[in-house]
């Protein structure tokens, strides 16, 4: 690639992280490898599954940049990684159950040049395991008007952003297991660094992971990582109890119409 294109098309790095995700992995991959953008690096951080993930993984070495397969601590030891291994001016991390069009990468990227953001972001679809979407997160370009006392709706694994800003602030999952995306974002955001929505960017997301299984702990951490970042407690535990109520009607609403 010559100077000239790398100038056009500055390398992405996305990162997949990984563990005993032998069901959902290879349609993760194959999303990456149908990327119709031309300067990606591929990162496979896989946490020592004992199924056969990398079994998955193996047959497509060629078009892997690098495979790191050890023990880790969760998500956000894997994603530090990533980051620490990757060569891209920009990241995405993009888990072993979530998968996204070929034009996402460089519609990204056309998207972070022209309006000069740290990062941005878009939809989430979420969908069963035949692949139809059950709902979708629309991202909210106003996030910034509540960051401060919920998470708002800048959906983590639809971001794209610079590889620095991982630099300014690493993911943490010490203190907050299920929600340190917040954690990071709110961080992020103190500092300085902007995000923006972009509508063309959908990821899809297979209904079953982390933040579904753990909905009320993760609604828990982020009332408390607000309040660790300054918020007032009163907005932060208003905030809290108007996702349980939400969470509670949007469950009642499928039920009803089953």
């Amino acid at each position: 690639m010559s100077i000239r294109e790398i100038k056009l098309n500055p390398r992405v790095t996305i990162a997949t992280i990984c563990f005993n995700s032998e069901r959902t992995i290879e349609k993760t991959i194959r999303s990456v490898l149908s990327q119709d953008y031309l300067n990606i690096e591929y990162i496979i951080v896989d946490g020592k599954s004992t199924d056969g993930t990398m079994g998955v993984v193996e047959k497509y070495n060629s078009n892997i940049s690098i495979t790191i397969s050890e023990k880790d601590s969760g998500p956000a030891e894997a994603q530090r990684k990533a980051v620490e291994n990757s060569t891209g001016e920009y990241i995405m991390f993009l888990f072993a159950d979530d998968w996204i069009p070929k034009n996402y990468i460089s519609n990204a990227v056309r998207f972070l040049t022209s309006n000069k953001s740290d990062y941005v972001f878009g939809n989430n679809a979420f969908c069963d395991s035949f692949g139809k979407i059950v709902y979708t997160v629309y991202g909210d370009k106003n996030y910034a008007k509540k960051i401060k006392y919920t998470m708002p709706r800048i959906n983590y694994t639809s971001i794209v952003s610079r590889l620095s800003i991982y630099h300014v602030s690493k993911m943490k999952d010490d203190e907050f297991k299920v929600a340190p995306d917040y954690d990071f974002l709110i961080s992020i955001h103190n500092k300085g660094i902007v995000g923006k929505y972009c509508d063309q960017l959908t990821c899809y997301n297979q209904i079953g992971g982390n933040s579904h299984r753990k909905y009320f702990q993760g609604v828990r951490d982020v009332r408390n990582i607000s309040i660790k970042h300054g918020a007032n407690p009163v907005f932060a535990y208003a905030y809290y109890f108007e996702r349980l109520v939400g969470h509670f009607c949007l469950n009642l609403l499928r039920f009803l119409n089953k």
